[in-house]
């Protein structure tokens, strides 16, 4: 992710304007151009600065993969507490269906 410029320490005000301007895109999701009006420079120099701070550690970007038991428990925490549906007999996940009718004689005899 390197592009060969050098690696010049950044001072105290441009560490800040750094964050504010990764704060401003990453968590407000605001455009580079409208960081761009608000700071007063090009949104080219934003895309630099947003670049600086990826390499420099400033700004981290983490995705995890979570395992199947995690997913499973994070979206079981998600949602909303709820009674359990119960049937005609106290049974979990029966109600609504029909008891199944009798088959009828059959006629005429063998």
């Amino acid at each position: 992710m390197s592009t060969g410029r050098s690696a010049t320490p950044m001072g105290p005000a441009e560490l800040v304007q750094a964050a504010a301007m990764a704060r401003r895109f990453y968590l407000e999701g605001k455009s580079k151009i409208q960081i761009a009006e608000e700071f007063g420079v090009s949104r080219f120099k934003v895309a630099r600065v947003l670049e600086t701070a990826l390499e420099r550690d400033l700004v981290r970007i983490e995705i995890r993969v979570l395992s199947r038991a995690g997913r499973g428990a994070l979206r079981r925490a998600a949602r909303p507490l709820r009674p359990a549906a119960r049937g005609r007999r106290g049974i979990p996940g029966r109600r609504g269906r029909r008891r199944a009718r009798p088959r009828e004689p059959r006629r005429g005899g063998s």
